[in-house]
């Protein structure tokens, strides 16, 4: 047996379970549905940062693997970031990490890197910057999150 750490939609709190350490994409699911209740409807694994989900048959070798997976209800988040008075909405899949949904957003917005460099992505109505490593997976409800691309020094004080 392996322990994993996988994230998973609608949590930012990671989930740790002990798993053989060699099994197939739909094995890993099986193995997830028999230790967690809440998990009737159809779930997607993703590796880090991945527009494609796994393939059920794919072999995992959970030893080898040096990454946490994440594990999706949805095969994408419906984005829509915001920023002064312009936005922009666009799918990702649910284990892309923050970093690059902010990356995005600049370029879409064609913020010069001087001002760039100054802006956080909130999500709509709080004021907590979101962790560039998080997986937009784990911040969105219901496929969907609004987001806000501010000056980090606005929320810090």
């Amino acid at each position: 047996m392996t322990n994993i750490t996988l994230t998973r939609d609608g949590t930012q709190a990671p989930l740790s379970l002990d798993v053989p350490s060699k099994l197939t994409v739909a094995g890993l699911i099986e193995h997830l549905r028999d230790n967690e209740t809440q998990l009737d409807e159809p779930l997607f694994v993703y590796r880090d940062d991945q527009d494609e989900h796994l393939l059920q048959e794919v072999l995992l070798d959970l030893e080898a693997i040096d990454e946490v997976l994440h594990i999706a209800r949805h095969k994408a988040i419906e984005v829509s970031v915001h920023w002064q008075t312009k936005s922009f909405t666009q799918n990702f899949a649910p284990s892309v990490r923050i970093k690059r949904i902010r990356r995005e957003a600049i370029d879409y917005f064609t913020i010069p890197q001087a001002d760039a460099a100054k802006l956080v992505l909130v999500v709509s109505g709080q004021t907590e910057p979101l962790d560039v490593l998080a997986r937009i997976g784990t911040v969105a409800q219901d496929c969907k999150v609004n987001l806000d691309l501010v000056p980090a020094e606005k929320i810090q004080g």
